[in-house]
């Protein structure tokens, strides 16, 4: 699988804002969310040029990623269960063209106990030539980590977490213990293995 160029962030940043998206129903549950799709073409309150979910809260895109079949991907911050904050997961959207989107169902669902704060910002990229996800999971008092999880298959439509979660649980030296979060894209320089992941300074902040 190919990692997205330097383009396709862009891209499908854009996508998130300027768009336009007929959707398509890719699961059961989005059957409903696509009558609404089709109620908002004449709902001069609802945005036509938006990748949203029809329900539910939305914020920050995560992860855009480009499939070796050419299928880009993009996942966002959602709240399935009700339209303000909470019970945070990762919204899914694909598209072949950055023009039309088809909503997948959720992933990073079912949370354990080291996610039930949210599985919050992250991003896609290849590690050993396969997709993972790096992603801030918090728990129920929202202490933060950072969590990996790998596709199912290469449609990227369902995850499973690694075993050996969280894989960083502490920030380095010098960084807030309460604030580090949204780790970056790998970086591969001189023989290693890099992300940048936000952080306070050691009171915080």
């Amino acid at each position: 699988m190919r990692p997205p160029n330097a383009l396709i962030p862009m891209a499908i940043a854009a996508a998130l804002c300027l768009v336009a998206v007929p959707l398509t129903a890719g699961t059961a549950a989005s059957a409903r969310a696509l009558v609404d799709a089709q109620r908002s073409v004449t709902d001069a309150h609802q945005p036509q040029y938006h990748v949203r979910p029809q329900t539910g809260w939305l914020n920050d895109p995560n992860g855009p990623f480009q499939s070796a079949d050419g299928t880009y991907h993009v996942f966002f911050q959602h709240n399935p269960h009700g339209a303000s904050w909470g019970n945070i997961v990762w919204g899914h959207a694909a598209s072949k063209d950055l023009a039309r989107w088809t909503l997948e169902a959720p992933i990073l669902t079912d949370p354990p106990d080291y996610q039930l704060g949210g599985a919050w910002s992250g991003s896609v990229f290849e590690l050993e030539g396969q997709p993972v996800a790096l992603y801030t999971c918090t728990d129920k008092r929202h202490r933060q980590a950072q969590c990996l999880a790998r596709p199912d298959d290469a449609s990227l439509k369902t995850w499973t977490r690694d075993p050996k979660n969280p894989v960083l649980t502490a920030p380095p030296r010098g960084a807030s213990t309460k604030n580090w979060r949204d780790p970056t894209e790998a970086l591969r320089w001189n023989g290693a293995t890099y992300v940048f992941v936000g952080a306070g300074g050691p009171t915080g902040g």
